[in-house]
């Protein structure tokens, strides 16, 4: 990045470098990812704003309730006033319920550690550090 004396106020921002990050990240279809900065004091957190929850009582059921939530996502985030409009939840996906024979794995010699491990590769991520000093 330039130094800061060189920068164009308008553009140079750690704001309008968010907006224009968050609006590339947005063509990402296969994650969810979002630009923002660190906050004046570590640990404070940097978020400000509101939380909204949207019910059914109505019974709609899960997909009219879903596509209500995507509709006022959409609506919202036309709103100048408003900011990275998103979902605070998770969007579904399958759930497995995994049921380890521990008396099997233990004949083949295999640890719940090791079948932990493999499933945790295969099918997730593990937080492992940041980075410090530009280094792992």
């Amino acid at each position: 990045m330039k130094d800061w004396d060189a920068r164009d106020p308008t553009t140079g921002s750690s704001f309008a470098i968010i907006e224009r990050a968050t609006k590339a990240f947005n063509q990402i279809k296969e994650a969810r990812v979002f630009a923002s900065s660190p906050p004046a004091i570590s640990g404070l957190g940097s978020s400000a704003g509101f939380d909204m929850e949207l019910q059914d009582h109505a019974g709609a059921g899960h997909d009219a309730l879903m596509a209500a939530r995507d509709q006022l996502i959409e609506l919202a985030g036309k709103n100048s006033s408003l900011t990275r409009v998103r979902h605070n939840g998770l969007d579904d996906s399958p759930q497995l319920q995994i049921d380890i024979d521990q008396r099997k794995a233990q004949a083949l010699g295999v640890s719940i550690d090791d079948i932990n491990d493999t499933l945790q590769t295969a099918w997730g991520s593990s937080y492992v550090n940041d980075f410090m000093d530009r280094a792992a």
